[in-house]
């Protein structure tokens, strides 16, 4: 079962938060279809997010991206969402992988064809960070 494709349309123009997207898609895979390292692969997932939205938010502020403040809160409901499903596997209680990988799936997926295909449109020239 496939739960997330990469499709063209969640790229914004900027190829190194393009490809970031594309791999992020793909931990995002391997979250429903391994069962036993599921906090690993959450953990892993976080780390991506975390180094993936702090350049995006770099660009953002050297663009002075007028939608920063919203895409920002977005990105930390979005590690949020991780964290609370570590917390509940951590916690031994009972849990259904696909049902976690869906969820994720479907936010990272709305976060791309909302906030990441608005940002790059709204803002000037490209900004090389970092």
């Amino acid at each position: 079962m496939t739960i997330l494709d990469y499709k063209t349309t969640f790229q914004g123009g900027i190829r190194k938060l393009d490809a970031e997207h594309r791999k992020q898609v793909e931990l995002i895979q391997q979250l429903g279809a391994r069962e036993a390292t599921m906090i690993e692969l959450l953990g892993n997932l976080y780390a991506s997010y975390t180094k993936h939205f702090a350049y995006e938010e770099a660009i953002m502020r050297a663009r002075c991206y007028d939608g920063y403040d919203e895409h920002q809160a977005d990105h930390q409901r979005l590690l949020d969402e991780i964290t609370t499903a570590m917390f509940r596997y951590r916690s031994g209680g009972p849990h259904d992988n696909a049902k976690v990988a869906k969820k994720l799936a479907e936010s990272f997926r709305d976060h791309l064809l909302t906030y990441d295909q608005y940002f790059p449109r709204q803002t000037h020239t490209v900004t090389q960070v970092g």
